[in-house]
Order: C-alpha cells, then structure tokens, then sequence
C-alpha cells in the first residue's frame, strides 16, 4: 500500500469515529475551526474517545479490572528492579504515567518513538521479560549487544564500544480500585500502550527489531498515523524544529507531540476538503439535523445509528478530495518518506 493511501485511509477511520462520537465534529469542519477539528481528532487518536465497545459491558469492566491489575503489577516490578540499577536507569511517575529512562547520564531530546500495543493480559509479562532482556543487554545498531557494566556505569557495545544507549519509555499509572472501570475504560482501548522514547533513528530501528522476540505479545491493531514495524509496533517521528514553531505560533501550546501536530495537520486537510464542498456538505449537514434533532430521551445508541447516517452522506462528497489532499501535502513528505523505508525493516 502506498504511504498516502495507508495515511488517508487511517484519517477517514478517525474522521468517522470522531462523527460518530460527536455531532460538533462536522459542525467545525463546516466553520472551520481548525482548534476544535484538531481536539476532536486528537482524542480518537490518543484516548481512544468514541470507540464502540466489543462484546458485553461486563466483559468489558472485568477487562478494565484485569487490565488494571496488569498494570499494578507492571510498576510494582519497575519499582523493584529499578534501584539495583540506580546509576543507569531513573524513574518516576506523575498523575497519568510512568517513566523510566535507561542510561540517564547520557540523556538527550526525543526524535523518534515507538508505540507498543501490548495485549491487556500479557501486560506484566511483558515488563519483566522485557526488563531483564534489556538489563542484559541492548541490541546496538551496529548489530552487536551491549552490556551494562557496573565498573563503568554505563552500557557499552562489546562490537562497537558505542556508550551511549539514552532512551525512555513510560505506560499508564494504575487507578485507585474505586475508579478502575470508568477510568479504565479509554486505557484499554488505545493502541499506545508504552511508548518508548529515542535519541536517534538507529537505537529506536535497534529497538524494534529487540521487539520483535515479542511479537506474539502484541495486538493486531497499530498506533493511527504510525508507521507500522509488525501488528501492534508503530514507529514515529517527532516533528522538526520549524513544524513545532509552526504548531506553537498556531496554538500558543508550548508542548508539541507526534499525536497533537499530527492532529491538528489532519483537521486542517479536513475543513480544506469540506470547504471544495461547502454548499454540499452544509446542506445535507442542515438536513440531517432537522430530521433528527437532538432531544432528551434519546439513548446513546440511537443516536450512535443517527450519526452513521449522518456520516455516510457526508464522507462521499469529500472522500476525493481529502485523498488528493493528503497525497499533496509537502508536510507529509518525511512522514511518506519513513513509511517506505520501514516497509524494508518490517520485510
């Protein structure tokens, strides 16, 4: 599949989420307010807002309660293991995650990520292979493995000598067991279960192919957006110096990650593509809302059924559009450059 068209058809299945989770979406393609397209997206994108629920409700609470579980587990393990590397590895966490950074005396910015979707019932099992194969050793990308070594507090390559190895990655603190199933719900659905912090495009791609000794961990389904390495391993690219000046001029948010400036370019292709089809998409936009008006009563699954509708009529008019858009977009160059670069490391 060609880079654009994997993009563009991963920005059609947000753009319909987001409808069917909210009736504001085409209300701000069609005003074109790029801020509210842009937090919309963002939620789908990163919080899994709006997802149906497969399968029965009490599935899904005990499987926020495992999960949950899964993930007190998890940070019980870092909080043991951390200390017998205190000169290598630091922790921490704050309100929604937790860190862990691995060579912490050579720190330097991110660049590149990885978004791990690991399966809710492998998610301990995961942190503790994955801790020890990487307390063992790092896969260089020289190709070699290197070792941490006590006497020089660092990691070193055995091939290479190359002693810098820097890179972090954090996944969801636990909630209280009063708050597991609500709070938990949007947790268990995203597809960014760890994401994992690189200086450099090498050590990330090195990563990647560590991971792939737990590829059946992994479920199906990648990060939007991503560059997919295998099933459930996405691979991104933080945005460049201008692109953050750019998003910061735009939005006044001094913090800029892959997910929000990737957001915000997609809602900007959005209202460009509903715009070529204005007097199209608000008519039907004004039909649709006076056949079926919001009212008290109506259950969420009504008005689920209601939005697909609503969907289905609008997509068709700015599908064509929206393609040749995203195919055109110079901002997208590096990203569709990347695709087809990993497309080799996958093979």
């Amino acid at each position: 599949m060609e880079p654009h068209e994997k993009i563009y058809n991963e920005c059609v299945e947000l753009m319909e989420i987001a409808t069917l989770a909210n009736d504001v979406f085409i209300d701000n393609a069609i005003k074109g307010s790029v801020k509210g397209m842009a937090d919309e997206l963002y939620e789908v994108y990163s919080k899994a807002k709006g997802l149906r629920i497969k399968g029965s409700e009490e599935k899904f609470r005990a499987d926020t309660i495992q999960y949950n579980n899964e993930l007190i587990t998890a940070k019980k393990i870092v909080e043991a293991r951390a200390p017998y590397y205190s000169e290598f590895i630091y922790t921490k966490d704050d309100d929604h995650w937790v860190h862990v950074a691995f060579d912490k005396n050579n720190y330097k910015p991110a660049s590149f990520r990885l978004y791990l979707n690991i399966k809710i019932f492998k998610f301990a099992y995961f942190i503790r292979n994955f801790w020890v194969k990487i307390t063992n050793y790092i896969s260089c990308p020289c190709g070699g493995k290197a070792k941490y070594e006590s006497y020089e507090k660092k990691v070193i390559c055995k091939t290479c000598k190359k002693d810098d190895f820097y890179f972090a990655f954090k996944f969801h603190v636990p909630l209280p067991k009063t708050e597991t199933y609500r709070g938990a719900m949007s947790e268990l659905l995203r597809h960014d279960k760890i994401v994992m912090y690189f200086p450099d495009e090498e050590s990330a791609k090195a990563m990647a192919r560590t991971l792939k000794e737990y590829q059946n961990l992994f479920e199906p389904k990648t990060m939007p957006l991503t560059g997919e390495i295998f099933p459930g391993l996405g691979f991104a690219i933080e945005p460049t110096a201008e692109e953050k000046e750019e998003y910061i001029a735009a939005t006044g948010d001094e913090q800029v990650s892959f997910g929000a400036y990737i957001s915000r370019l997609m809602g900007e292709l959005i209202i460009k593509a509903v715009q070529n089809k204005r007097v199209q998409v608000e008519l039907t936009y004004k039909n649709w809302k006076a056949k079926y008006p919001e009212r008290m009563g109506k259950t969420d699954a009504e008005r689920y059924k209601e939005r697909t509708i609503l969907y289905n009529h609008i997509y068709p008019l700015i599908a064509d559009n929206l393609r040749a858009l995203i195919a055109g977009e110079v901002r997208f160059k590096r990203y569709f450059d990347e695709l087809a670069e990993l497309e080799r490391l996958a093979a």
